[in-house]
């Protein structure tokens, strides 16, 4: 069942069971630039009752993390440091309001340098919700002589938490956290200190430290519970399995890992777009990575450090994403580490706009970015009309990529394309504003029955590469990223089993080669064999654009040539018309033929490209226009010759 018919049915199921939550609904993670004025951060989080905002400078030293804490939805009542141990600062009036999707920020000089003109930051936005986050407030109490003397603290997560971190608000102390992998035991967040017995008393309560109602604290302790001090305590959710369509999904997870050598591997069920790690058997650092800021596969990955108020490390090879966790390496060696991960958005969209966008470069205001989206961008198609072929990157790849016309493995971008190219905005991507009017990007995001990227190395030998698509793809592009070997592409919807075709000068025709799948691909899993280097071998890096029907949004299936003897039109369900359509002839050799509605789909104008070659646009001929409900075929000049030969068999992907 595809995702929108999922919600469908689930809201027809009724109100007793409530509306599907999703992580997209209640976490953040949104980049923004200073302009040293008022401006609103526009992430989707409705902040209108209990919320945190968690701002950090990526570019200016010095300046440092503080989290912003609302009860009610009105202007933050708490601000803190989590890089010191001052208590609540009075600088919340430069954070303006909280408001239904998202937050304001006030100018620089009140909102201590959180909105620098010319500073890059970082926001991470965490809304209250049973099964993900609580945040609380609480007094504390005298001990009244007896050590063992507990508070308790109520909480809203419905279910036992994972993390628990603690500040008092009235003064300066100690940040404290607690992590179930260390139930008897607790760390700071302002240092390095590890989880440790010197700080077991303040969450040693023999009764159990947290529970699904409630989190104890020792009374008569500064740190959390002295009398006459006010306390906040965050409360972070582990492994509830209640959201998403169908209610049974997690979207946090608090645990441990040990490394072996200096690697450690995590599966969490999810892939995650927020890692935050930290060394519990020793001292070390606080790492903060989020898929926003990069966490690509074989490259480098900035983190920000909740601990110190330094600026964003750049570089580094540290954490790599996998489609159910991810893998940490270069952090320490034989230490055993806690951490709390957040699942990437995965909410169906509503509408093509919402993962779908074209733009010229710097022709949609404002820029940057060099081109516009609207939204996260996860994968890119980017050329101009000329001769320069095409770039073809992801977020996975970070600073990588590679060519369709080409069989070239993946390069790392020159300083030039990676102004033009790069995933560091959450709107579109690229900081160059010259403007291009024949230069264009293609631009998806990953979305459930949509499109999906995976990123895998090989093994040589059969392998299950897991997705999360969560539908069956019915349109693989697939490349060898450390060498020089042909994409490859499978079109289940003509052949269940993955047949091999060359996305090559000459464009092939499918059905040709030997199957590089095993088996029919699953909603959640593609099996690979191991024939050659150009689908599986042992230590190359590889990388899967995976797509799928959704109805309204986008349609991949195929239709029959009819000589040009007539036009017709082909059904793609949609109501606006197709936006894009790329074509193959899988009968005989042809190229992929690329259209759009920027460019031009109309019986006067419909210019194509070809993603198998870097050559000119072609404006002379009128093959394709949108229509209501998909796309038309015409009878322009050759159009039989390339997209309508008499009883051929054509693919076509349509994007609404």
């Amino acid at each position: 069942m595809d995702p929108i018919t999922q919600q469908t049915v689930l809201a027809a199921a009724g109100a007793a069971k409530g509306d599907p939550v999703y992580v997209d609904d209640v976490f953040s993670t949104y980049l923004y630039d200073g302009n040293s004025s008022t401006q609103t951060i526009t992430n989707g989080i409705d902040n209108t009752e209990k919320s945190l905002v968690w701002l950090k400078s990526r570019t200016g030293a010095g300046i440092n993390n503080t989290l912003f804490t609302t009860f009610d939805g009105s202007r933050p009542s708490i601000a803190l440091e989590s890089n010191t141990t001052n208590p609540i600062t009075n600088q919340t009036n430069g954070f303006n309001s909280m408001n239904s999707n998202g937050f304001t920020l006030g100018n620089s000089s009140t909102h201590m340098s959180l909105n620098n003109s010319g500073g890059t930051y970082a926001s991470w936005n965490f809304k209250a919700q049973k099964g993900f986050f609580d945040c609380v407030t609480y007094n504390g109490q005298s001990n009244g002589g007896t050590y063992d003397t507990w508070i308790t603290v109520p909480h809203n997560l419905g279910s036992t938490p994972g993390m628990v971190i603690v500040k008092c608000t009235s003064n300066a102390e100690s940040w404290i956290v607690w992590h179930r992998s260390f139930p008897t035991s607790s760390a700071n967040l302002h240092n390095t200190s590890p989880f440790g017995a010197n700080y077991q008393y303040y969450f040693d309560n023999p009764a159990g430290t947290a529970d699904a109602n409630n989190i104890y604290v020792r009374a008569g302790q500064f740190s959390t519970g002295y009398q006459g001090y006010t306390y906040v305590a965050y409360v972070f959710a582990h492994d509830d399995a209640s959201f998403g369509t169908d209610g049974n999904e997690s979207i946090i997870k608090c645990g441990t890992y040990t490394a072996s050598g200096s690697n450690g591997s995590v599966n969490l069920g999810f892939e995650p777009q927020f890692v935050l790690v930290k060394c519990a058997s020793g001292s070390g650092a606080w790492f903060l990575f989020d898929s926003m800021r990069g966490m690509p596969v074989g490259g480098n990955d900035p983190y920000l450090r909740p601990d110190v108020s330094y600026d964003e490390y750049p570089s580094g090879n540290y954490i790599e994403l996998t489609s159910t966790g991810f893998n940490i390496q270069n952090l320490g060696s034989t230490e055993q580490f806690i951490y709390m991960a957040i699942r990437r958005p995965h909410k169906p969209p509503e509408a093509a706009t919402e993962v779908f966008a074209i733009d010229t470069r710097g022709g949609t205001s404002p820029t940057p970015p060099s081109f516009y989206s609207g939204f996260p961008v996860d994968f890119s198609l980017h050329r101009d009309t000329g001769t320069d072929g095409w770039n073809t990157s992801a977020r996975l790849m970070g600073e990588k990529y590679v060519a369709t016309s080409n069989s070239l493995q993946e390069e790392t971008m020159p300083n030039a394309l990676k102004l033009l190219l790069n995933y560091d905005d959450s709107e579109g991507m690229g900081t160059q504003t010259v403007t291009s009017s024949s230069e264009y990007n293609w631009m998806f995001k990953r979305a459930p029955g949509f499109m999906d990227v995976v990123t895998f190395s090989g093994t040589g030998s059969n392998l299950a590469v897991n997705h999360n698509l969560d539908a069956i793809p019915e349109l693989i592009l697939h490349k060898n990223r450390t060498s020089a070997t042909n994409w490859v592409v499978s079109a289940t919807p003509l052949y269940s089993s993955g047949k091999i075709l060359n996305l090559s000068s000459n464009g092939g025709a499918f059905g040709g080669g030997t199957s590089f799948m095993t088996s029919t691909p699953t909603a959640s899993q593609i099996f690979l064999g191991s024939s050659s280097s150009t689908v599986n071998d042992y230590g190359h890096n590889y990388i899967q654009y995976l797509f799928a029907t959704l109805p309204g949004i986008s349609k991949v299936g195929s239709y029959t040539g009819n000589g040009g003897s007539s036009s017709f039109n082909v059904d793609c369900g949609f109501t606006s018309g197709a936006r894009f359509v790329l074509i193959k002839d899988t009968t005989s050799n042809n190229d992929w033929y690329v259209w759009d509605t920027v460019r031009g789909m109309t019986s006067s104008a419909a210019p194509y490209l070809r993603l198998n070659l870097s050559a000119l646009q072609n404006s002379a001929n009128y093959w394709v226009e949108t229509q209501p409900t998909g796309f038309k075929v015409t009878t322009g000049t050759n159009a039989d010759l390339r997209i309508n030969v008499s009883g051929n068999t054509y693919l076509f992907l349509a994007i609404a």
